[in-house]
């Protein structure tokens, strides 16, 4: 398992943040959705920052939010959930491989000509990826 379908499993058993905004609604890589809300989480990159004789790796990996919605009140409350949810939290992925943290660094929010609304949270996670 990668780290956005990882993230997406954890959006769809929180019942704060699957209540806020299902999980149906939220896609990794691509949105095909036309109608709001929407979220998308994707990697914006990432870094390797260590190797080991045994063949480990450990990487950062920047993880990208970006939520549409008409209403900003509604959407400020999901991107706090989702900040709650997620920063400073570890998770096993597939193959031994683990997310050892992940923290927020930052987000913002503008709104689009069309009048909704796009928030964006950008986070790092240090993976570790065995050998």
């Amino acid at each position: 398992m990668e780290i956005e379908q990882a993230l997406h499993q954890r959006w769809h058993d929180s019942t704060t943040l699957d209540g806020l905004l299902s999980a149906a609604r939220v896609t990794t890589g691509r949105s095909s959705l036309e109608s709001l809300p929407r979220a998308t989480l994707g990697r914006r990159g990432k870094r390797t920052v260590g190797r080991t004789n045994a063949g480990e790796v450990l990487e950062e990996v920047t993880i990208e939010m970006r939520l549409r919605h008409e209403s900003f009140d509604d959407g400020a409350t999901i991107v706090r959930a989702f900040r709650d949810e997620f920063d400073r939290c570890r998770f096993a992925l597939s193959g031994g491989a683990k997310v050892l943290h992940l923290r927020h660094v930052e987000d913002d929010c503008r709104q689009l000509d069309n009048g909704t609304w796009l928030f964006r949270v950008e986070m790092v996670a240090r993976v570790f990826l065995p050998g």
